[in-house]
């Protein structure tokens, strides 16, 4: 089944709080944020904001089942770095390489940002399967 990387904008803010939540639920001890933590806006959506991005994939018959989200430090000093957080696939397409896909393109576009130099990205230390991911994934210098 083919699936389609894009970014997501505030229409999407139902499918995307239904599959955080349910990552949370799911799979409580692979996120650094609790469903009660999560408060509003669950949504890290920012139109109009090249520095800031939620990318989603989703399958043939529309569903949302892969996040990932960048977001560029605001502080002056600090803007030549940025941050991939809240990623998550969803359990049922878990192993078709649907994360690394996602991790990519977030990398892909966040290379695009004049000025930035470095991407950091935080792994659960319990989350093996993320930290075997992100060991094997090549980062090259911006």
């Amino acid at each position: 089944m083919q699936k389609l990387i894009r970014e997501l904008t505030p229409a999407d803010s139902i499918p995307y709080q239904q599959l955080i939540l349910n990552g949370l639920r799911e799979h409580p001890g692979l996120f650094r944020i609790s469903p009660e933590d999560a408060g509003e806006p669950l949504v890290p959506f920012a139109p109009n904001n090249p520095d800031a991005f939620t990318l989603g994939v989703f399958q043939e018959v529309g569903r949302l089942v892969g996040v990932v989200s960048f977001e560029r430090e605001v502080r002056i000093k600090l803007r030549h770095k940025g941050l991939i957080y809240r990623m998550y696939v969803s359990s049922g397409v878990s192993g078709q390489g649907i994360g690394r896909r996602l991790l990519q393109n977030a990398i892909n576009r966040a290379q695009q940002i004049v000025g930035l130099q470095q991407i950091n990205l935080t792994v659960i230390a319990t989350n093996a399967k993320a930290r075997q991911g992100k060991a094997s994934l090549c980062f090259r210098g911006l």
